[in-house]
């Protein structure tokens, strides 16, 4: 069994117009290597704040290109040079661009992001999760109430579905207009949420109540977990070097 680490390191540029773009450079690391590998260069934002969300054996991001069209960027964690491999282009600014297979093999095929539902056009307050067996999408763009998306079939555009729309009544005073992003489906189906950096809260689907749970006073930042007994302290004392 292997551990990575992904991470994402990004530059703003500017092109010869002074329009303003990014170019992130994808690095993983696999413990015990002590090196991170450059997987590429991609001209995609990333939104700094969020970590990438684990599903079906793929790590996935919401970004962004140079017109500010939104997608979902993937990364293969099992086996990253068939899933992403780099090409070079001489008018790019000389940079390695990332480019996508869809399966091994075809590895010189053009870069396939995963779509995005477009129900409105303020993309600003959307955050990638996991919802059952799906892949979700929350949308809060709007004061009054919460969207959740799934991808009913990966890949495929035509298969995301407003599963869920959470009304916003004036009771939840506390609720604002922030990043909102799913974190656990319990066993009764209460569905546990984040809002911004200081809020934890619970949607139960069948009542229909949205409930804030006050468990802490600052801000935070809340995840999701797999209990392991493998030790990987090799990560936290060894001597990583970069390349």
């Amino acid at each position: 069994m292997e551990y990575k680490v992904i991470r994402i390191y990004q530059v703003e540029t500017h092109n010869i117009n002074k329009e303003k773009y990014y170019t992130s450079e994808v690095q993983v690391y696999t413990l015990g290597t002590r090196f991170w590998r450059s997987v590429g260069y991609i001209k995609l934002r990333f939104e700094r704040r969020y970590s990438g969300v684990y599903f079906s054996g793929k790590l996935h991001w919401l970004v962004k290109d140079v017109e500010e069209n939104e997608s979902i960027c993937f990364i293969d964690m099992h086996d990253e040079l068939d899933e992403w491999t780099l090409d070079t282009d001489e008018e790019l600014n000389r940079e390695k661009d990332m480019t996508f297979s869809t399966a091994p093999g075809f590895n010189k095929r053009k870069r396939q992001n995963l779509p995005t539902p477009r129900d409105r056009n303020y993309p600003d307050y959307r955050s990638l999760g996991v919802l059952g067996n799906y892949l979700c999408l929350c949308d809060n763009n709007t004061k009054s109430y919460l969207d959740i998306w799934v991808m009913k079939e990966y890949g495929v555009k035509s298969s995301w579905t407003k599963e869920i729309v959470i009304d916003i009544t004036p009771e939840c005073n506390w609720f604002c207009h922030t990043m909102v992003h799913v974190l656990k489906v319990f066993r009764d189906g209460e569905i546990l949420f984040q809002l911004g950096e200081d809020v934890l809260f619970t949607y139960n689907p069948e009542k229909k109540t949205l409930t804030k749970n006050e468990y802490f006073s600052d801000r935070f930042w809340a995840s999701t977990h797999v209990s392991s007994l493998l030790s990987l302290k090799n990560f936290g004392t060894g001597v990583v070097n970069n390349f």
